[in-house]
């Protein structure tokens, strides 16, 4: 090789890019590709090693620094300007990125790679999800600092059993993670350690889950706008403690994963793509049934039949309240959702209509007698509010009621 050629070993997966090369080159690639502190990982040395031995044609001193670059659109975008575009079905790619040393930006040019050896793909493969994991439990630990919720207050609240275990899981994690990163292995003495705690895990998992399965079943079978009023505002209080707990109990198993990969790698290669499939697809399916629980309580909360004209007029607080406590709910499912990757989430603004609307709206439902009050109000309670709309007309236009809030197009969740 020509020894004034700078060359980065590139893999591209579903979820992210490995460059494998000198650390200037690697660094300046990254930078082309849009990279940033947030959306970058450093190889671990053992995956170092194993990636920069997957790729034929990179020499030892060029396998030098090694980084996990998450996929965005900008990232593909580039990659797909400079030639580097997956041919495979399932969308992994592996290649070299050749060009004048010191100017490898500015002079690229990509030719797939020669892997060293059969198993070289599995090996990619393998430290491509296990740095996936790693930068998704580093989003995670970043949302419990976004929302202050520090691992130890959160847990010490010792009524919940088994959530409370995950702080001792969180430090045997915590040094296993240490070792692996200074020595390059997980030791059987460690992995004995960690090995037995998925239990524990799921456990955790599963209890906050029914927390928010709870939240949405009690705002569903909730009946009145007072009683709607006091059950999210009790949501909004604990939701944040609930979402932190199962945060850090997706951020554990992850962390558990990647050590385990690291653990495979070592001393069951062969077993590699067996044990990488299997994380990968309970990974997906774990994060479906969190997607399922958010989307259902954030569902569940958007109930327009509590928010219709005549519980503006009857309830104006509780109404106001209950904007409020909807808005805040979806607030925390939002950020949750995005530290989680979680997708296609729908969250719809309580804010249906504003008091001045339901004013004008509902003399206007007097003139056409009951029907826009519904079906489901009584016929004497139905002219009670009628009378008060009308009243409140009259006063309406010699003075303009306060407007607690501003009229936005609601969309239902699919």
């Amino acid at each position: 090789m020509d020894t004034d050629e700078a060359a980065v070993g590139i893999y591209q997966h579903e979820d992210g890019i490995l460059l494998v090369g000198t650390s200037a080159d690697v660094q300046a690639l990254a930078e082309r590709f849009g990279a940033s502190s947030q959306n970058t990982v450093k190889l671990t040395p053992d995956l170092l090693l194993a990636t920069g031995a997957a790729f034929q044609g990179l020499s030892v001193a060029q396998a030098q620094s090694g980084r996990w670059m998450k996929l965005t659109a900008e990232s593909a975008a580039t990659l797909r300007e400079a030639g580097i575009t997956a041919s495979t079905n399932n969308g992994l790619l592996a290649g070299v990125a050749r060009g004048p040393a010191g100017s490898i930006v500015a002079h690229l040019r990509f030719e797939p790679a020669a892997l060293a050896t059969p198993a070289a793909p599995m090996v990619l493969a393998a430290a491509a999800t296990a740095m996936a994991l790693r930068q998704a439990a580093q989003e995670m630990t970043d949302y419990l600092k976004e929302i202050d919720a520090k691992v130890d207050q959160l847990l010490a609240e010792t009524k919940y059993t088994e959530v409370s275990r995950l702080h001792g899981i969180s430090l045997a994690l915590d040094e296993a993670t240490r070792i692996h990163d200074e020595l390059g292995t997980v030791p059987s003495t460690t992995w004995d350690k960690i090995q037995g705690v998925s239990p524990a895990l799921h456990i955790a998992l599963s209890l906050a889950l029914e927390h928010l399965r709870g939240f949405a079943e009690e705002t569903r079978t909730v009946a009145s706008s007072g009683g709607f009023s006091s059950v999210t505002g009790k949501i909004t209080s604990e939701l944040p403690f609930w979402l932190a707990a199962l945060s850090t109990a997706i951020t554990l198993q992850d962390r558990l994963a990647a050590l385990e990969l690291a653990r495979v790698t070592a001393t069951a290669p062969d077993e590699l793509n067996i044990h990488r499939k299997a994380i990968e697809l309970a990974r997906a399916d774990r994060l479906d049934t969190v997607w399922a629980a958010a989307h259902a309580l954030a569902r569940a909360v958007h109930r327009p039949d509590l928010l219709t004209s005549g519980e503006k007029l009857r309830h104006p607080r509780h109404s106001t309240k209950i904007d409020a406590n909807v808005n805040t709910i979806n607030a925390q499912l939002a950020v949750f959702a995005q530290h989680a990757r979680l997708k296609n989430l729908v969250l719809v603004d309580a804010r249906n209509r504003a008091w001045k609307t339901a004013a004008v709206e509902v003399p206007k439902a007097a003139r056409a007698k009951t029907k826009a009050l519904g079906a489901r109000v009584g016929a004497a309670r139905d002219q009670v509010v009628l009378d008060m709309a009308a009243k409140i007309e009259d006063k309406r236009r010699q003075e303009q009621p306060a407007d607690p809030g501003s009229d936005v197009a609601l969309r239902d969740p699919e």
